[in-house]
C-alpha cells in the first residue's frame, strides 16, 4: 500500500512539473509531419527462434529551430509494421510492454541534426528493485513483445516504425503532434533455428 501511494504521490508531482504536455491529448493536436523523423535500430541482424528481438528508436529534428517533445517508452511513442518473408503482414499479437508514468511523463529538447535516443524507466527493473522508480536503470533497447509482436517462425522479417502521434511543441511557437504517416528506415532481420 505504501509503495502505491508513494508511486500515485510520484506520478503526481511529474503531471505537475509537465504539465504543458499532460493536459493536451497528442490526439487532440494539429498534426504536422515531416518534422520530426524516426530510425530504428536493432541490435543484431540475426536472431535464434524465441531470442529477444531488441529495437532501439531515434528522433531526428528535420527543422531548423529547436523542438520539445514529450517523450515516452519507444513502444507507446511509435507503432511498428512488420512484414514477412512472403510479404505478408504480421500482426500484433499481444499487449504492449508495461510503462509506469514515470518513465513516460518528460520533456526532451531536439536540436538540428542531434539525434536523440528513447530511453525509458524499465518498470521491470523497479519492481524488481522495490521502488517507485529506480534511478539509472534508464533502457534504450526494448524486446520487440512491448509493441505486441512475438516472431516464432524462422524467415527474413522488415520492420518499419511509425510515430503514435507524440505531442510536441516549438518553444515560443504551436503544439503539434508528429503524424503516423512519417515512417523509419526498414530494419531488415532473420530468425533462425
Amino acid at each position: 500500500m505504501h509503495r502505491w501511494l508513494l508511486s500515485g504521490l510520484t506520478c503526481a508531482a511529474a503531471v505537475l512539473l509537465y504539465a504543458p504536455y499532460t493536459y493536451v491529448h497528442a490526439q487532440e493536436l494539429p498534426v504536422r509531419p515531416g518534422l520530426i523523423a524516426a530510425q530504428l535500430d536493432s541490435n543484431k541482424a540475426v536472431y535464434h527462434v524465441g531470442e529477444p528481438i531488441m529495437l532501439r528508436l531515434t528522433l531526428i529534428n528535420r527543422t531548423s529551430q529547436k523542438i520539445d517533445f514529450a517523450h515516452g517508452a519507444p513502444y507507446y511513442m511509435s507503432d511498428l509494421e512488420v512484414v514477412d518473408t512472403e510479404g505478408k503482414v504480421v500482426s500484433a499479437t499481444i499487449g504492449r510492454g508495461p510503462c509506469w508514468c514515470q518513465g513516460t511523463i518528460s520533456s526532451v529538447r531536439l536540436d538540428r541534426g542531434r539525434p536523440v535516443v528513447v530511453e525509458y524507466n524499465d518498470p521491470r527493473i523497479t519492481e524488481r528493485e522495490g521502488l517507485g522508480y529506480a534511478v539509472g536503470a534508464l533502457r534504450a533497447w526494448a524486446d520487440i513483445k512491448d509493441w505486441g509482436y512475438v516472431l516464432q517462425q524462422p524467415g527474413t522479417y522488415t520492420i518499419v516504425a511509425s510515430l503514435s502521434k507524440v505531442a510536441a511543441i516549438i518553444p515560443g511557437g504551436p503544439e503539434f503532434s508528429t503524424s503516423p504517416s512519417d515512417k523509419s528506415n526498414a530494419v531488415h532481420l532473420t530468425i533462425i533455428r
